[in-house]
């Protein structure tokens, strides 16, 4: 059997209709693929030359469907660019925003936590402060050192930390990095035992 005699191929289950092209393009490209994908050997030069020209046959019409293709999907893709480059300036400025947001709150926080700590009067050991309280006869409790991340400058945070991801900062503290602007700063809270 000759190559010339496998010319039957039933191109119609193809789903043309994906390709934004001639369908008899898209014919002829399910036939050629179904001849130069058949497992028999070429057995004579008219079969060479026969599968030589099917090669540029289907270089040829991979170039056109490949062409088709790419003008097909081009206004897909210029609209893609145009949503991309009218967010992206609005979600900088966002990312910018809460940014600054972030860092105000935080030093706000120290302010006011300062200010929380300066009410209160120091201990027996001169810097627990004294907390005025009463407990029940049979409830234990005790204290607990916290480490928290104080901010000293937040302008020689380096970039990493400018969205603030403070249990990232705080672990990256305790394992002993040095990050300019931050520091472990031990706490004291009280705990039932």
């Amino acid at each position: 059997m000759t190559w010339k005699s496998q010319l039957h191929f039933d191109y119609t289950k193809f789903p043309g209709d994906v390709l934004i092209a001639d369908p008899h393009w898209v014919a002829r490209a399910c036939e050629l693929a179904a001849i130069c994908a058949q497992p028999d050997p070429l057995d004579d030069e008219e079969d060479a030359a026969y599968a030589a020209a099917l090669l540029t046959e289907a270089g040829q019409l991979h170039d056109i469907v490949d062409d088709q293709r790419t003008k097909a999907k081009k206004p897909f893709l210029d609209a893609g660019r145009q949503v991309d480059s009218a967010a992206k300036p609005v979600l900088a400025a966002l990312d910018t925003a809460m940014s600054q947001l972030k860092m105000k709150l935080i030093e706000y926080k120290q302010k006011r936590d300062a200010a929380l700590a300066a009410q209160l009067t120091p201990g027996d050991d001169g810097r627990t402060p004294a907390l005025d309280f009463s407990v029940a006869a049979d409830v234990k409790i005790a204290t607990r050192k916290n480490p928290e991340v104080k901010i000293t400058n937040p302008s020689l945070i380096p970039s990493d930390f400018w969205i603030i991801d403070i249990v990232k900062l705080k672990n990256a503290l305790l394992a002993g990095e040095v990050i300019p602007g931050a520091e472990i700063v031990w706490t004291e809270s009280v705990v039932r035992r």
